[in-house]
This record gives structure tokens, sequence and C-alpha cells, in this order.
């Protein structure tokens, strides 16, 4: 693990709920440990998943973590990174915010991977796959 010094203007909540301080610098996303577990059970996830067929054998993709150390106005913290996995014109969209479009009528939304069904579909969220034929 390593120690970064991260200024509090960097930091912003942007979790589900608003209660996980995250930010982007450098080309990674940093995410503080709010209850103290959260960096090693990702850490730990993206180990197995590494070591799994998933993205050979299907079409999803995992963020690899780390664990970090860090410096956050003026505490040692604990905390975890990722390479960005944002392309350039995409953001953050949480399940929150999907579940609040969907409660307020919003629905169909679509992404190349996941295309557009009828409101309340239990489908909205399989991946379209490449089939022969």
């Amino acid at each position: 693990m390593t120690v970064h010094s991260v200024a509090d203007e960097k930091i912003a909540e942007t979790s589900s709920k608003g209660n996980q301080e995250k930010w982007q610098e450098g080309g990674r996303w940093y995410k503080l440990d709010r209850f103290g577990y959260e960096a090693l059970a990702e850490t730990v996830i993206s180990s197995l998943l590494e070591r799994s067929n998933i993205e050979r054998d299907t079409l999803f993709r995992f963020t690899r973590y780390r664990m970090e150390r860090m410096n956050v106005c003026g505490r040692d913290r604990t905390g975890y990174s990722s390479a960005n996995f944002l392309k350039p014109g995409q953001s953050i969209i949480t399940l929150s915010h999907l579940l609040k479009r969907q409660e307020h009528g919003l629905w169909p939304i679509s992404s190349p991977g996941f295309p557009a069904t009828k409101r309340g579909s239990p489908t909205w969220l399989t991946p379209r796959r490449n089939t022969p034929g």
C-alpha cells in the first residue's frame, strides 16, 4: 500500500447513498473506507475475479482495485483505488439513480450494451450478446 496526501477540495461524495468519499486524480479513482472494510472487500473480490473466467467467457468486465493508505485532511485513512474506468464522455450513474428514474417513469434508458426495454421489464440489465446466426 502507498500513502497519498489529498487536498480537501478533491473529495466528493458520490456513492449511491451519498456517503462514500471518492475522487479521480492522475488517471485513477480513489475511494475511502467509511465502515472499515470496503477496501478489503473490493480488493479481495478483484483478486478472485482476476482468477476467474468471467472476462474470457462472458461480456462482463470488472474493475480491479488495490488497497491504499491515504493522508486526507491530515488523517491517515484506508481506502482503495482503480484505474479510471470511464471512457471520454461517460459519467458514473449509480444504481440508486437508475431506480429513481424507474420510480419516476423515466424509462426506457439504453446504452450500447443494454438495449432499452419496456418499463418494469426484468431484462433491463441483461447484456446484449453476439450470437451466431
